[in-house]
């Protein structure tokens, strides 16, 4: 787990911009058992190669059963889930009261050691060929943020 410490006057863990994805549409939906886009994503630009940038999403989530698996893709480099413990997702939605809505937190931090223009994107898929949604049947909405942290 990445620790970000503050230093003394050294400008450490400080923020240096937030890009957000804001976004109130009908839900996206899969049945696909491999990672798949969800359409959500964020692009920013780092300032220094020594940042951090700390990724969160949240949006409600619903399945028709069993477990899903949720997940966030650096352009360049592929899917972040694979940098913590050779686990294969971010977080896991286990649907134990079918179509019923729950909210779905993601945070990550990412280290992409870069100056170049970045899209973060989120992406989702199935455990067993059910289907997920991400925003329910209801349309609430999605947020997407990349926070740019001084090392």
């Amino acid at each position: 787990m990445a620790l970000i410490t503050l230093g003394a006057n050294s400008g450490k863990g400080k923020v240096l911009q937030v890009q957000t994805s804001f976004t109130c549409t009908s839900n996206v939906n899969t049945t696909n058992t491999s990672y798949t886009d969800t359409g959500y994503s964020v692009a920013i630009t780092p300032s220094a190669t020594t940042s951090k940038i700390l990724l969160y999403f949240q949006s409600t989530i619903q399945s028709s059963g069993g477990r899903n698996s949720l997940t966030f893709n650096r352009s360049g480099y592929g899917d972040l889930h694979g940098d913590i413990s050779s686990a294969n997702n971010i977080v896991n939605y286990e649907n134990t009261s079918p179509n019923g809505n729950s909210t779905a937190n993601m945070m990550y931090i990412d280290s992409p050691s870069t100056t170049s223009a970045i899209t973060y994107k989120v992406r989702f898929k199935s455990a067993g060929g059910n289907t997920i949604y991400l925003a329910g049947h209801d349309s609430s909405a999605q947020i997407l943020f990349a926070m740019e942290i001084a090392q």
